[in-house]
């Protein structure tokens, strides 16, 4: 599944990242939003690529070669830290089919 890396830090980073149910929202996803720092399916991913990459960068946890940086950033925000950002002002909670 993951390919041998270079640097043992990457791979540790990486791991964390899939093997921690937080930042997991599903358990196949596997796509990160670099730009946003957060994990997302496959189905959703398409979605955030269709925003286009000036919003929201797309790239596979098991396919692409991620900065070790983006993944951090990734770590350090989760899913939920961004959804609390993000939803601190909505009067109700986005779900998967809401209209952008």
């Amino acid at each position: 599944m993951i390919a041998c890396f270079k640097h043992k830090s990457y791979f540790l980073i990486l791991s964390s990242l899939l093997n921690f149910n937080t930042f997991l929202p599903l358990p196949d996803a596997t796509w990160l939003s670099t730009n946003l720092g957060v994990i997302v399916c496959i189905e959703c991913s398409g979605i955030h690529r269709d925003m286009g990459v000036h919003i929201s960068k797309i790239q596979s946890l098991t396919l692409d070669h991620i900065g070790t940086s983006q993944l951090l950033v990734a770590r350090v925000m989760s899913n939920d830290g961004f959804n609390r950002v993000m939803e601190a002002k909505c009067k109700t909670k986005p779900h998967p089919n809401s209209t952008m």
